[in-house]
């Protein structure tokens, strides 16, 4: 059976389900007439790929129209391909704007949809918690998950992410850096990771001085002898 798709403009209301959420907003940017209607040429080539379960490159083409014109429906869309994709993590990070969006737009429909998606997505998340050793100094050390910084808050906590491999690294000002690498079950899967103290730069070791040698003086010139 081919996956729901809700409209662009107008989205089938669904049950809802409550999920709080918290949407950190991003500055809008001037949009123009040709994007609008790349936008919407995106749009509906993504409804048709989700009709025929090409989920990767359904979610490819509603991510294009939400950057060339970004609207609720195609967010929320976007979190839906990304759920079917097996994104689960970046599904939840994506539902979670659009449930907000929704809500700021005062749209019940979209607000069903966003909750009951979430509320099924939930259980089935792949969560990874990064957590600091006794000793080490958490005001020193940076956390980078799969490139990017991981924020001081989000330490300690079970952060949905998609199934698969994840790098983790932790750096310290004159110390060695550190890392592993996590792989993430496909449904349900949780690890806790402990980033361990991190060891001292090895002091660099002495430079080798060569002793000088004196030389002989030169000796002095003798005198030829006179004819």
């Amino acid at each position: 059976m081919a996956p729901q798709i809700a409209s662009k403009r107008a989205l089938a209301a669904l049950c809802p389900a409550l999920f709080a959420v918290l949407l950190v907003s991003q500055p809008a940017r001037a949009v123009e007439p040709n994007d609008v209607q790349r936008a919407e040429a995106s749009f509906e080539a993504g409804r048709a790929l989700m009709q025929q379960r090409k989920f990767a490159e359904a979610c490819a083409k509603f991510a294009e129209s939400q950057a060339l014109d970004p609207g609720g429906g195609t967010i929320l869309n976007l979190g839906i391909c990304r759920r079917r994709e097996g994104r689960t993590g970046t599904a939840f990070k994506v539902l979670t704007e659009a449930l907000a969006q929704a809500r700021a737009d005062g749209r019940s429909d979209r607000i069903a949809t966003a909750e009951k998606e979430l509320a099924e997505l939930t259980p089935d998340l792949s969560r990874l918690k990064v957590q600091l050793s006794p000793g080490a100094p958490a005001p020193e050390i940076t956390i980078e998950l799969d490139g990017e910084r991981l924020a001081p808050s989000s330490v300690g906590e079970a952060l949905p992410l998609d199934p698969g491999a994840h790098q983790l690294r932790a750096s310290q000002p004159g110390h060695e850096p550190w890392a592993t690498q996590i792989t993430l079950a496909a449904v349900a899967g949780e690890q806790t990771i402990t980033v361990p103290p991190l060891s001292p730069n090895a002091p660099a070791p002495p430079i080798a001085l060569t002793p000088l040698v004196a030389l002989p003086a030169p000796e002095a010139p003798r005198p030829r002898p006179r004819r």
